[in-house]
């Protein structure tokens, strides 16, 4: 299942992760070209078509000069962050010490938003600019900045664009190009800035061709132009770049990493050639061609092959296993090593493993299970040996890092039947001792039996080998755990690289169903990363899907794991040895989400309906599966569009027992609700307060089985010192392009951060007043959420639950939240409110009767929230 509540779209470890393969349209930037537009026929910045807003972190390496003309006029350009202190832009932008730089936003003006704020300490455009007026070549310039980007303020909104290598060339089709210039509006151009950052998906055009059609223009347009192999062309009719987009990127999507190919450059400059750039294509400057320039202007502070998208990870010393050296070697190369946050990756674990007479050998693995490690079959280790978790260190002795000794190492009864480029490189370890989860140290979900992934891109981690400042590889431990983005290849498409490898390097290597393939130049995983983890995000959550095994050892194919890819033992195929090695503690079904706790109501009552626009909101379903609710008063941040009660009604009904919300599967169950209690404090301010807590009473007992069992609830008051949490409901959904409000036909969940209450209300106080009201966060309730991660319409009295020493605790109850724009799905910036339970034991003992208490459960209550029956209108 995808994901989330609300919408679960994980985004991205890579720092410059930059949207979706579904990009849509154009994007531009209004104010004249940055560079006064001549009277000729070609204008800086190509007109805009189809543009589509970005969403916040969507385009973190996106930047925005203002340019001051005169004391009433300003240009516009866009740029690309390449270094702490770098940006890459178009030559002929006006652009002079001081000049203000505006990043980590999408929306520049406002003042609420996120953004930050640099100077211009230099602008070097290249020498060879200008020679010939602007349309010639050499377009491109590096802005030095007075002060390093602020990259931890926003995180997730602040990146570093990822460079071509020098003169790369590039097979894709299209590409995507974005600004805040002109734009489109009811069939025309509208020269002035767009108040949101814009994209489009454009086509790329080859020299040849592009040319052509330039040549087709009237003379007066093009003036004999020619296109150089230094540019790019790229758009069609009504997508491209416009007046203000200049110096902005045209990005690639190359096996699975977002490159800065280009950078915007002129266009015709009237009609219909502006707003058709299939005709008269824009004009770019191709990065690839300008390494030696950039690297130069930067002091070597930026090269084009520093930039490999977070990177990899890796591990030193000699393999666990010694392999014929000349050949195979277990855990690739690593490139470009990025490292992890804390908690981040928690599943992580360290062995160190005793070899006679040599240094001791380092092996990764992941946590399963309380006394359950998995780990490669070639990571052979003795009962005693030492194993660190929850920890980012591996210097032995961190302060934070917590041991365990392996009790049984069990490996695959066939591995090493023909050797270390074999099959069945896994093995289980039992620990002598269970594990203290927190945090910093839980189990990571594993694939279903079989379990086939859509995805493009998985993540690897370790601490084994890494790159130097001048990218050689370094074959040491690195003090802290790194990881990195890599693309995933189908096992034809690997074996055939492989093949092409000189027969010394493969003559060993047949891949099978049972293993996977992963890596690119400069990103993979290195000696002492073996039996490590390759995960994949599935949209809510990690899975496990590989075990670093082995790659290439020569350096050429170590480094670049695009030639050879990295290959690892595929977890899926192993669910039987792994739950009949864990006496059954651990199975490949034992990490789902149950679905017991999650339960919807469903009534076949009327439903009024309002046009009223309201930016806080309850989450509700839409259709036939609702919550229903009492008419209250309106505030101005809310206005109900449809009240009605359950409490009385005869005909309300519970589903359960069941991911199908339509109650007709086989496995549904039907509950009559009886009472419906709600807290006697709630509305009292408004459905937006605190006290959105109700108990359920229903008509029998429920009917538990194996789907079927009761959450535990936490003590009265209880602290909780976990990261993270999980939210699960039928709300709206995002389906890869847009947000989908109606009931998700499967039930999705979503693993989100928690989030201080301090926090929470810091970032509530920085969104636009009108949106909150002023609103402040009680003790009484949680917050929690991510960017592309939360809950949504339809999932209120949802559970939001975290894995407590072992077992699920409901800690909040699906409350509201933000109902508008980016911040709908940014819940990160805005994050989602939840009722905290813990706060009300004594509510709920004194509603049950006593039956039900935070230490004890009954088997005839069910929570939900007291939710509005609310139908909001609102733009994303």
């Amino acid at each position: 299942m995808l994901l989330l509540t609300l919408f679960a779209v994980f985004i991205g470890l890579s720092s410059a992760r930059i949207l979706p393969d579904q990009i849509i349209p154009a994007l531009s930037i209004k104010a004249e070209a940055a560079l006064p537009t001549k009277n000729g026929p070609l204008d800086p910045g190509n007109a805009i078509i189809g543009g589509t807003t970005a969403y916040i972190g969507q385009f973190p390496s996106q930047v925005m000069f203002r340019v001051s003309i005169t004391s009433q006029t300003e240009q516009i350009c866009g740029g690309t962050i390449i270094g702490d202190r770098w940006v890459l832009t178009a030559a002929h932008c006006p652009i002079v010490s001081g000049t203000q730089m505006i990043y980590g936003t999408t929306v520049p003006d406002d003042t609420k938003d996120y953004a930050q704020f640099g100077e211009v300490e230099s602008f070097i455009p290249h020498p060879a600019f200008g020679q010939h007026g602007f349309e010639e070549d050499h377009d491109i310039a590096i802005v030095e900045l007075e002060e390093p980007i602020n990259f931890t303020r926003y995180r997730s909104y602040v990146g570093i664009a990822q460079l071509p290598i020098s003169n790369q060339k590039f097979d894709e089709e299209t590409g995507v190009v974005l600004g805040w210039g002109a734009y489109k509006d009811d069939d025309h151009v509208v020269d002035q800035v767009s108040r949101s950052l814009q994209y489009a998906q454009v086509p790329l055009i080859s020299s040849g061709e592009c040319e052509a059609r330039w040549e087709k223009l009237p003379a007066d347009y093009s003036s004999g132009f020619q296109v150089s192999g230094s540019q790019l062309c790229a758009g069609a009719n009504w997508k491209g770049t416009g007046k203000g987009d200049s110096g902005g990127p045209l990005l690639i999507k190359h096996n699975g990493t977002w490159i800065l190919a280009g950078i915007t450059s002129f266009g015709a400059n009237a009609e219909p050639y502006y707003h058709d750039q299939g005709t008269a294509p824009g004009i770019y400057t191709r990065v690839a061609s300008y390494c030696d320039f950039i690297k130069h202007n930067t002091q070597g502070e930026v090269t084009c092959s520093a930039h490999q998208i977070i990177p990899a990870l890796i591990i030193k010393e000699e393999p666990t296993v010694p392999l014929n050296k000349t050949k195979l070697q277990p855990g690739n190369a690593i490139i470009g090593g990025g490292a992890a946050r804390e908690g981040q990756f928690p599943w992580q674990v360290m062995f160190r493993v005793p070899v006679p007479k040599e240094p001791e050998h380092l092996c990764g693995g992941s946590i399963i299970g309380d006394k359950w490690i998995l780990t490669a079959a070639h990571c052979k280790m003795a009962a005693g040996t030492e194993m660190t978790y929850g920890t980012l260190l591996s210097e032995k002795g961190a302060a934070n890092a917590l041991t365990a000794q392996v009790e049984a190492f069990i490996q695959h009864p066939l591995f090493g039947v023909h050797g270390a480029g074999e099959d069945h490189d896994i093995a289980v370890v039992k620990l002598t001792a269970p594990l203290q989860f927190s945090s910093a140290a839980n189990k990571i979900s594993l694939p279903s039996d079989n379990q086939q992934f859509s995805q493009h891109n998985g993540v690897v981690t370790g601490w084994g080998a890494h790159l130097d400042p001048n990218n050689n590889v370094v074959d040491e431990v690195s003090p802290t755990l790194q990881f990195a983005v890599v693309p995933l290849y189908s096992l034809a498409d690997c074996q055939d690289r492989w093949d092409k490898l000189p027969k010394e390097m493969n003559e060993d290597v047949t891949l099978t169903d049972s293993q996977l393939c992963a890596g690119a130049n400069g990103r993979g995983t290195g000696k002492g990363d073996s039996g490590g983890p390759l995960v994949i995000d599935n949209g809510h959550e990690y899975v496990l899907a590989g075990i670093t095994s082995f790659g290439a050892n020569e350096d050429k194919y170590y480094l670049d794991q695009e030639l050879a890819p990295g290959v690892y033992t595929r977890v899926a195929s192993y669910c039987d040895f792994i739950a009949d090695k864990t006496g059954g503690d651990v199975t490949c079904a034992s990490h789902t989400i149950s679905i017991s706790f999650a339960l919807i109501f469903v009534t076949t009552l009327a439903i009024l309906r309002s046009s009223a626009e309201i930016p806080l909101t309850p989450a509700n379903f839409l259709g036939k599966s609702c919550f229903a609710s009492e008419s209250r008063p309106k505030s101005s941040n809310f206005v109900a569009e449809a009240s009605l009660v359950l409490d009385g009604i005869p005909g309300t009904e519970m589903i359960y027992g069941t991911v199908d919300p339509s109650g007709n599967s086989p496995d549904a169950h039907i509950a009559k609700v009886s009472s419906f209690i709600k807290h006697p404090a709630f509305s009292q301010s408004g459905n937006e307060d605190e006290h959105d807590i109700a108990i359920a009473e229903l008509q029998n007992p429920i009917d538990f089985n194996a789907n079927i069992a009761q959450i535990s609830l936490p003590t009265e008051n209880q602290e909780f010192s976990e990261s993270s949490g999980i939210v699960t409901g039928w709300g709206a959904y995002n389906d890869g392009n847009d947000i989908i409000e109606k009931v998700n036909p499967t039930l999705y969940y979503a693993t989100v951060p928690l989030i201080t209450l301090e926090e929470c209300e810091a970032r509530w106080a920085k969104l636009p007043l009108d949106y909150t009201n002023g609103y402040h966060i009680a003790e009484t309730q949680l917050c929690a959420g991510a960017y592309g991660r939360g809950t949504a319409k339809g999932d209120s009295g949802g559970p939001l639950a975290v894995m407590h020493q072992g077992n699920y605790v409901l800690i909040g109850i699906t409350s509201f939240g933000i109902n508008l724009g980016p911040l709908y799905y940014d819940q990160g910036a805005a994050p989602g409110i939840y009722s905290r339970v813990a706060s009300y034991c004594d509510f709920i003992k004194q509603n049950t009767q006593g039956d039900v208490t935070c230490s004890s459960h009954s088997t005839s209550y069910i929570f939900s929230l007291i939710c509005l029956f609310i139908f909001v209108s609102y733009k994303l």
